[in-house]
């Protein structure tokens, strides 16, 4: 792992002054804020909220959808998404799905 990829914290927006119980259902942009004071921003959707946004454009008879690159994940909770970024540091694909703010 790089020395400038050490986190420091992780930021999920959909949390902001919310107490979301349900955690499976949500789509959410992910601040991380490294040890050395850089941040990066991706977005994160779940399984499941993806499959109902699907659903939702294909009963508007949608010709295509776009969207921009996101990570898809089981659920947004605090734990599984600290082991994720983890492991997209350790493999690389923090990177390429994060970009850098400052």
């Amino acid at each position: 792992m790089s020395e400038n990829l050490v986190i420091d914290n992780i930021y999920l927006s959909v949390l902001d002054g919310q107490n979301v119980i349900e955690k499976v259902q949500l789509a959410t942009d992910v601040v991380v804020t490294m040890k050395n004071k850089s941040k990066y921003l991706a977005t994160f959707y779940t399984y499941e909220y993806l499959k109902n946004k699907i659903i939702e454009e294909q009963s508007k008879m949608r010709l295509y959808w776009c969207m921009d690159s996101f990570t898809l994940v089981e659920s947004l909770d605090s734990n599984s998404i600290n082991e994720i970024v983890e492991k997209m540091i350790d493999c690389g694909d923090f990177q390429i799905m994060f970009l850098k703010l400052d």
